[in-house]
């Protein structure tokens, strides 16, 4: 009896001593799928990225990086719903708070509404349900400048300025050296026809970090678009110098598009709106 009940026990120990390697081995086979998924996003080969971090997922779904991975492939694929759903989860499996994240999430919302906004569909469901993710995420965390800054971004992608504006005020004083705050702060400023301000805003950017490229690049083309403002002020029918900053003014908007500008592709014939219905006249 005694040497039966020897014998059971080393089998239990040899299958339990399987079963632990064969676990191990599984997350190291997910861990090895989730380097390849990020290759073949660098080199832009997303359905093969999106197949590899899939298959990690199903060995091993309690790693929260996959889950963000996959959040970047499906956005890139303008699958923003699924990248959204792929993003939260990613932050709900975490153990502690990643700011860049967040900052993702806040983004994915912003171009979920985008998309529903161009089909018609209802966007500021999205856009609230983003808000009330946040503040639900952010609530033993209140004054942490990332909460500031993803609500502005949603009450910004409602179209809701003064909210937004707020937010991202409160990410600066939470927050002096981030210059993300300051881009976005200095965006709405321009996007609402506040020069001033958003000249301000830039050049704030720069004391912090004179080769900040974002700052650079918008506060050269704001300086464009005052020189059209001032020169249809002071001669309305002098169309040949217009014309000249048309290009000018075109290559600003594309510039500033590339640096960061939220939802690229409606804002640069919005912008090209206010430029030529707004400060020019037209």
């Amino acid at each position: 009896m005694k040497i039966q009940s020897i014998v059971f026990a080393i089998s239990i120990l040899l299958i339990s001593g399987c079963a632990r390697n064969r676990v191990q081995s599984n997350i190291q086979v997910a861990a090895q799928l989730y380097d390849e998924s990020k290759i073949a996003l660098n080199n832009s080969e997303l359905e093969l990225a999106a197949s590899l971090i899939d298959s990690a997922i199903t060995i091993n779904p309690l790693n929260a990086n996959y889950y963000g991975v996959y959040g970047i492939i499906l956005s890139d694929q303008d699958d923003h719903e699924r990248a959204v759903s792929m993003l939260r989860q990613s932050i709900e499996r975490d153990t502690v708070l990643s700011t860049s994240k967040i900052l993702r999430l806040a983004d994915e919302y912003g171009k979920l509404a985008d998309q529903r906004r161009k089909d018609g569909e209802n966007f500021q469901e999205v856009c609230y349900e983003g808000i009330a993710f946040m503040q639900e995420f952010f609530k033993n965390s209140p004054n942490h400048d990332c909460c500031y800054t993803c609500l502005g971004t949603c009450y910004f992608a409602l179209g809701e300025a003064d909210s937004a504006e707020a937010f991202f005020v409160a990410a600066i004083k939470s927050n002096k050296t981030k210059l993300c705050n300051y881009q976005k702060l200095g965006e709405l400023y321009y996007s609402t026809l506040r020069l001033d301000r958003a000249k301000a805003i830039f050049q704030a950017a720069l004391k912090i970090d004179d080769s900040d490229k974002n700052a650079i690049v918008w506060l050269r083309h704001i300086r464009v678009v005052e020189l059209a403002i001032r020169i249809h002020e002071d001669d309305p029918n002098n169309s040949e110098k217009l014309s000249a900053l048309s290009d000018e003014l075109v290559k600003g908007v594309r510039l500033v598009s590339s640096v960061g500008l939220p939802y690229q592709d409606i804002w640069e014939d919005e912008l090209w709106i206010h430029v030529n219905e707004i400060y020019l006249g037209n």
